[in-house]
C-alpha cells in the first residue's frame, strides 16, 4: 500500500509503499531527523444512490432517456454507419486484388457458383485444392 509522510523538519512530502504490518516511518530519508509523519487523505466512501456504476446500467438510463423511437433511429443510424464502412473496407480490399479477380457482392452466394468438388474441398478446408482452383481453375 501506499502511504503520504511529510516531515515537519524540512517539510519534504513522500509516497512510501510498504504493508499494512509494517511499521510506520520515523527517519527522513533526506535530513535524517526523526521528524516524519503519516498523513492520512480521506477516501471517499459509497456511492450515491442512483448512479451509474457499470456500462450496462449506463446503456439502460440512456435508452430510457433516449425512448422509443430514438433507440430505433440511433440503431437504424449506427446499421447505416456499418453498412458504409463495410463498402469501404471492401472497396479497398477489391483495389489490392488483380483485375481479373472480383469480390463477391454482399449477401450473395459464392458458394452457389462454384464447382461442387470445389465447394467440398472449401468447406473441407482443403487449402491445397482449394489453391490449385484459384491458380488453375480446375
Amino acid at each position: 500500500m501506499q502511504y503520504d509522510y511529510l516531515c515537519t523538519n524540512c517539510d519534504s512530502e513522500f509516497e512510501i509503499e510498504q504493508s499494512v504490518k509494517d511499521p510506520i516511518k520515523k527517519k527522513c530519508p533526506l535530513c535524517e531527523k526523526y521528524s516524519l509523519e503519516r498523513v492520512l487523505n480521506a477516501a471517499p466512501l459509497g456511492f450515491v444512490r442512483g448512479e451509474v456504476t457499470t456500462v450496462g446500467q449506463a446503456v439502460e438510463k440512456n435508452e430510457k432517456r433516449m425512448g422509443k423511437y430514438g433507440l430505433e433511429d440511433a440503431r437504424h443510424n449506427q446499421k447505416e454507419e456499418l453498412d458504409k464502412n463495410r463498402e469501404k473496407a471492401r472497396q479497398a480490399l477489391q483495389e489490392k486484388l488483380p483485375g481479373n479477380i472480383k469480390l463477391a457482392k454482399p449477401g450473395k452466394n459464392v458458394f452457389g457458383e462454384l464447382p461442387k468438388n470445389v465447394k467440398n474441398a472449401v468447406n473441407s478446408g482443403d487449402s491445397k485444392r482449394i489453391e490449385k482452383y484459384i491458380h488453375e481453375g480446375k
